[in-house]
C-alpha cells in the first residue's frame, strides 16, 4: 500500500452518523459504500490541506507585498522624493541582474449598466453618422466601444 500520511489520517477520521447527498438528502453513514466514504474523507482532507495551504500562501503574499512596498518608501526616503501614486511597476534586481522581481499596479474597473447604455447609445449616433460611410471606417466606428473581456481566474 502507497499511502501518504494524510490519507491514512482522512481514513481513520471518525464520521458522522449522517452524510448529507447532493440533492440535500440525509443518509445515514451505515448506508453508504465503504468505497464513497473513504473518497468523501479523501475529498475532505484534500480541500482541508489546500485551503491552509491559500491561507499560508496569502499571508506571504501579503508579506511579500509589505515589503515591496518597504522598499519604495526606503528608496523614496533616501532621495527626498516623494511619489505621486500607486500605479505603475518597480523592478527590483540583484547585481548580476540574474534575479529580478517585477510588480505592476494598475487600476481594474468593472462595467456597470450605465456603461452598457452609453454604449448602446453611442452605437446608434454611429449607425446614424456611419451612413454611406466605407467598410473599413464601420468597422473601426463599430469596434471603437468593444468591451475586452477579463478571463476568470
Amino acid at each position: 500500500m502507497n499511502a501518504t500520511p494524510r490519507i491514512i489520517a482522512a481514513e481513520a477520521h471518525p464520521l458522522p452518523d449522517v452524510l448529507v447527498s447532493p440533492f440535500g438528502n440525509e443518509v445515514p453513514t451505515s448506508r453508504i459504500r465503504d468505497d464513497i466514504l473513504f473518497r468523501h474523507q479523501t475529498a475532505n482532507a484534500l480541500v482541508e490541506a489546500a485551503m491552509g495551504l491559500n491561507a499560508e500562501l496569502r499571508a506571504r503574499k501579503e508579506q511579500f507585498f509589505a515589503d515591496v512596498d518597504a522598499f519604495i518608501d526606503l528608496t523614496l526616503e533616501r532621495y527626498n522624493a516623494r511619489l505621486g501614486g500607486r500605479r505603475g511597476g518597480v523592478v527590483i534586481a540583484n547585481f548580476s541582474e540574474t534575479m529580478k522581481v517585477e510588480v505592476s499596479t494598475s487600476d481594474y474597473l468593472r462595467v456597470n449598466e450605465a456603461i452598457t447604455a452609453a454604449q448602446a447609445l453611442m452605437n446608434e449616433v454611429l449607425d446614424d453618422v456611419g451612413e454611406g460611410a466605407s467598410d473599413d471606417v464601420r468597422t473601426l466606428l463599430a469596434n471603437a466601444s468593444c468591451v475586452t473581456k477579463r478571463p476568470a481566474g
